[in-house]
């Protein structure tokens, strides 16, 4: 429901395969969340999917021209966003399956 409830959830479990996560939310933004989630835990911050209605700030215009992170935009196929999820979710766990021990 926010970028704060969001950190919490993230801050009691890192073993998501994949985060969406929406560009603008009440008291943390998504860039902020990012940005903390990229300190705490590089790997998963990498698998961050940024999730906008295109009107954003020019300082979110930057960050996300900064970040290698996908973005969604809105309003988006539910077909769509189900499948770019779970490609990416499958390259996760492939990648995991193969990484040494």
């Amino acid at each position: 429901a926010s970028g704060k409830e969001a950190r919490a959830l993230l801050e009691g479990d890192q073993a998501f395969d994949l985060v969406l996560c929406d560009l603008m939310m009440s008291e943390i933004s998504g860039m902020d969340l990012h940005a903390w989630l990229a300190t705490v835990n590089a790997d998963l911050a990498d698998r961050v999917v940024f999730v906008t209605g295109g009107a954003f700030t020019a300082g979110a215009s930057t960050y996300l021209g900064r970040v290698p992170n996908l973005r969604v935009d809105k309003p988006f196929e539910p077909a769509a966003l189900k499948k770019l999820a779970n490609e990416l979710i499958r390259a996760h766990q492939a990648s995991a399956a193969r990484a040494p021990a």
